[in-house]
This record gives C-alpha cells, structure tokens and sequence, in this order.
C-alpha cells in the first residue's frame, strides 16, 4: 500500500492516508516495540474525573525521530498482519538515499525500539504462506 503519513502517535503508531483507498488507517510498526506516548490510568474513585496520562520519559523523543524520518512524506505500508484487535501490522518503508528504509530497522538500530516475540510469528506466517 502507498500513502502518505498524516500523524505519528509515538514511535511506533502511525496514521497513513491510503492514496489508492482514499481513506486513513492506523499502522502499528511490525516487528518492534518502542515507548508509548500516553497511558490513560483511571481515578480511584468516581469523585475525581480528572483522567491522568502516564508518558514514558523517552517516548517523547522516539516520536520525534519518528516524526524526523516520515511525517508528511510518501512511504510504502506492507500490511503483516492484523491483530485482535483489528488493527492493522505493517512493515513501513520511507525515501531514503539510493533505496528505501525501513522504519522499524532504523527505530532498533538508533536503540528507539526492541526486537518484539511477535516478529517471529510474522515470520512464521509468511513461511506457510509461500509453502
């Protein structure tokens, strides 16, 4: 799929306009995780509604090199998976140089992410598939 990338929610969730769809869908980065920028914790009592968001102290500058590689600019979405969620896994490859770069390998490499367990699943499926 090809698209542009309209917003980066932490280093690792993207939203991507489709150009061939002509609609915008969330992409979870496969194959990693990172820091998430907020957690939404819950009041301890039903007095208090104030609602309180938790960020991881890196989060905010994994989002930025995030930002810094893809934000507003084409990039190529291969769709892994989709979880139980629904929501869809996808490997994202942006401009970079003489050939295209892999977002999530760029993420681990600078120490912005880790390897995920899931990646071997990802890898797992892809071997059935072309079995």
């Amino acid at each position: 799929m090809e698209g542009i990338v309209e917003q980066v929610h932490d280093g690792s969730t993207i939203l991507v306009y489709l150009l061939s769809e002509f609609q915008f869908v969330q992409v979870f980065v496969a194959e990693i995780l990172s820091p998430q920028m907020g957690k939404r914790v819950s009041p301890g009592s039903i007095v208090e509604p104030e609602v309180k968001v938790v960020v991881d102290p890196s989060a905010l500058e994994v989002k930025f090199f995030t930002e810094m590689k893809v934000l507003n600019r084409y990039g190529r979405i291969i769709l892994e998976g989709v979880d139980k969620s629904s929501n869809l896994i996808g490997s994202v490859y942006y401009p970079g140089g003489e050939s295209a770069k892999d977002l999530a390998l760029e993420l681990v490499e600078n120490g912005y992410a880790k390897y995920d367990w899931s990646a071997n699943m990802l890898e797992e499926q892809k071997n059935k598939v072309k079995s």
